[in-house]
């Protein structure tokens, strides 16, 4: 005869408070939600899209009512939650990654030298990794990148400039992605030609680069977000521009 094995009291008991434990946690952002009728529900807020609030059930059903039909406690409650969940966005919910696009090319050559232009955008592209949509954001840009030149008098010239911009981030549903352009910004690669010599502790190639990209997401005037690449951006580079010298 097989043995049956049964459980303790302990192992049970145990058993009991995982699963409550689970229950709770996969509902602790559910908020109670009462009509102006005064009948209630407790459910999740997952977005609010002109006027259609979406809600999801403890038994996992997802249904839409207009935010109008809610009491007025109800609604406060609605928007404060959804405001607390603006000011959430992290390195683990928004994945944001850069790309150079090189969109136009030119020549500018002379007797001496030839200079090859290249005008490059940076394609930003934001994944929303996190539960919930992310609506009315908007992304500033900071790029950075050094201009070298060859030979402007006796000497070669170097300095690093920054350009920015602005753009509004189209509503971001879970586990999508939304690609956006910067503006552009010609980059120059200059070399001597022929027989010509640059003068004396002169190079005889100067190349422009990209060299960090900083970002920040706003609503209204509040920074929720920021990322830089590299990482050290942030701390060791200035969000204005730097101007020509």
């Amino acid at each position: 005869m097989k043995k049956i094995h049964l459980f303790s009291i302990v192992e049970v008991k145990l058993l009991l408070s995982i699963i409550l434990f689970s229950v709770c946690s996969s509902y602790a952002e559910a908020v109670t939600i009462q009509d102006k009728e005064g009948r209630e529900v407790d459910a999740e807020v997952l977005s609010l899209t002109k006027g259609k609030l979406k809600l999801k059930r403890k038994d996992g059903k997802i249904f839409s009512i207009k935010m109008s039909s809610l009491s007025e406690t109800s609604q406060s409650s609605v928007l404060a939650e959804l405001k607390s969940r603006a000011n959430k966005i992290s390195e683990k919910t928004l994945k944001v990654s850069y790309n150079e696009k090189r969109i136009a090319k030119s020549q500018n050559n002379s007797e001496s030298r030839s200079i090859d232009i290249n005008e490059i955008i940076i394609e930003i592209t934001l994944e929303n990794r996190g539960k919930y949509a992310l609506e009315g954001l908007v992304l500033e840009y900071t790029i950075y990148y050094t201009e070298e030149r060859l030979g402007r008098g006796d000497k070669d010239f170097s300095q690093e400039r920054s350009f920015q911009g602005k753009l509004d981030i189209p509503k971001l549903d879970p586990k999508s992605k939304v690609k956006l352009k910067t503006k552009s910004v010609e980059l120059w690669n200059s070399s001597m030609n022929g027989n010509f010599m640059p003068s004396s502790g002169s190079k005889d190639s100067a190349q422009d680069e990209i060299v960090a990209k900083w970002i920040r997401i706003k609503k209204g005037n509040t920074i929720l977000f920021e990322h830089s690449y590299p990482a050290d951006a942030k701390t060791e580079k200035s969000w204005a521009v730097l101007p020509s010298k």
